[in-house]
């Protein structure tokens, strides 16, 4: 499970958790906490999956391209050989970390940017910035082996990774106090969790009480369905997506979008102002 993300001189590091295509089994659940996608839950339909990005010229320049280390987040060791890439554009060749941990991603989209990072017998994710061409932006990532990440759900009667669902972690920008989140109208229906860097779980919790905490939730993506949107709400503030990257389709005030995977969990940072 992501369990934090810093913002430390220009280099942003974070922790992210559980991706992979395998298959598993359904989780048991606690029944006071629906997961996003349950049958019963579910009230009005998804809307249908948007088109695929459109493919990215690497030879005609004016991309982006980001850079950094993944190192193990137990030990920080170098991980050697860890995968970097572009969500949704398989012409876009990935990047592969050297014995130093050390990637350079020469090619990203402008604008919204889904970059994953997989190791093997580690954790991965997905994370959401916006790219911008020039010097590489400089991300720097902490993976926790598939281990470590077996438990971290079950004080809420969830077992993640299982297979079949997908994790969304919010990381807010500086303390937002009273910071709710929810699924929009036609994405399902969910709980929302909060939880602070020790790792702490608070199933009735929906707020961010200060700039430790995190808001995540389970959701069961639909066959098909590739991305959910979701509604910030900080009294007094307007919440987007931060650098304004991944904003609601329909340009709602308030609402984000990300992209969900069966096993994947995808990472994004919000800014209130």
């Amino acid at each position: 499970m992501h369990k934090g993300g810093a913002l430390v001189a220009g280099t942003l590091s974070l922790l992210v958790a559980a991706c992979g295509d395998g298959g598993g089994t359904t989780p048991p659940v606690d029944g006071s906490v629906p997961l996003v996608g349950d049958d019963a839950a579910v009230t009005t339909p998804p809307p249908p999956p948007p088109p695929p990005p459109g493919p990215i010229d690497c030879a005609a320049g004016g991309v982006a391209s980001f850079s950094g280390t993944v190192q193990a987040l137990a030990d920080r060791a170098a991980i050697a050989g860890a995968r970097v890439c572009v969500l949704e554009h398989p012409e876009i060749p990935c990047a592969t970390t050297n014995a130093a941990g050390f990637y350079l991603l020469a090619c990203a989209p402008i604008g919204d940017a889904a970059i994953s990072f997989e190791a093997d017998g580690f954790a991965s994710g997905v994370w959401l910035w916006r790219g911008v061409a020039g010097d590489p932006t400089d991300l720097s990532v902490l993976l926790a082996r598939n281990s470590e990440n077996t438990g971290y759900l079950s004080p809420t009667g969830v077992t993640y990774p299982d297979g079949s669902s997908a994790l969304v972690t919010i990381d807010a920008n500086g303390a937002v106090e009273g910071l709710t989140a929810r699924l929009r109208s036609g994405s399902g229906h969910g709980a929302f969790y909060s939880a602070d860097d020790g790792g702490r779980i608070d199933p009735s919790a929906t707020f961010l009480e200060d700039e430790s905490e995190l808001v995540f939730f389970v959701a069961r993506p639909w066959e098909g369905w590739s991305e959910l949107e979701i509604e910030l709400v900080a009294p007094g503030r307007t919440c987007s997506q931060t650098d304004g990257a991944w904003q609601a389709r329909d340009g709602a005030v308030n609402a984000v979008r990300v992209p969900v995977r069966p096993d994947t969990e995808t990472v994004i940072w919000i800014t209130c102002e």
